[in-house]
């Protein structure tokens, strides 16, 4: 089991692919990625990675889902994505 941040200065979306890559076949993986980094027109964002991964057949998704992770100091939502799936 691991935990950690994925997006913006934290991780990028080759450390995901990188670390999905480790993982025997039907690992099960969950994680989150703040919603602003899942932008599918970004060609260098997560939304596009994760995109990819599917479509390689390197990652199932299961569940995804879109939660209010917290609230910024003036109040405004910040909202994330959960991915649940397992490795391909």
């Amino acid at each position: 089991m691991s935990a950690g941040a994925f997006g913006g200065t934290h991780a990028t979306p080759r450390a995901l692919d990188n670390a999905l890559a480790v993982l025997p076949s039907g690992t099960p993986v969950a994680f989150t990625i703040s919603e602003r980094w899942m932008d599918v027109s970004d060609p260098d964002g997560f939304g596009v990675a994760v995109e990819r991964l599917v479509a390689e057949g390197r990652l199932s998704v299961l569940e995804r889902t879109r939660f209010q992770h917290r609230v910024t100091t003036t109040g405004e939502p910040i909202f994330y994505e959960l991915l649940v799936g397992a490795t391909g």
